[in-house]
């Protein structure tokens, strides 16, 4: 998936003489940002990664939501891209719950926290004990 997208990085290089040059760069950042997810998860299933480049991909999406933040005002809202009655059948036999519908700064915001709490994570794991544990909790 990630060779996917860093292709996609590449073609969207090409492409600079037929889009709009800030256009190209909001697609890139987030194509980076979804790279950089998947780098962070990669991360996770490696028992023998170091703390420091664990944390790299996270402190990178912190980054990248910022430049995302400074270029939504290039996109445009698309509502008809959701379909309640497709979402409809892709869920079980629960009955469906209404869609939240979260504006852009309040959507950041809870990006931002989970980018902030995936790089702290990194030093529960490497906690050794209990003792240990407890104070990574607390602190």
């Amino acid at each position: 998936m990630k060779c996917i997208l860093r292709d996609a990085v590449t073609e969207l290089g090409t492409l600079n003489e037929d889009l709009p040059q800030d256009i190209c760069k909001a697609l890139e950042s987030r194509l980076e940002l979804r790279i950089s997810f998947l780098d962070a998860i990669d991360l996770a299933t490696i028992r023998h990664a170091t703390p420091e480049s664990s944390k790299v991909p996270w402190t990178r999406m912190r980054d990248l939501i910022g430049i995302i933040e400074d270029e939504h005002t290039l996109g445009k809202p698309v509502p008809e891209a959701f379909s309640t009655k497709l979402q409809r059948r892709l869920t079980s036999t629960m009955p469906p719950r209404p869609m939240v519908k979260l504006s852009f700064k309040e959507c950041t915001a809870h990006f931002k926290l989970f980018f902030e709490a995936g790089a702290e994570v990194i030093d529960v794991l490497q906690a050794g004990d209990a003792q240990s544990l407890l104070v990574c909790y607390l602190v």
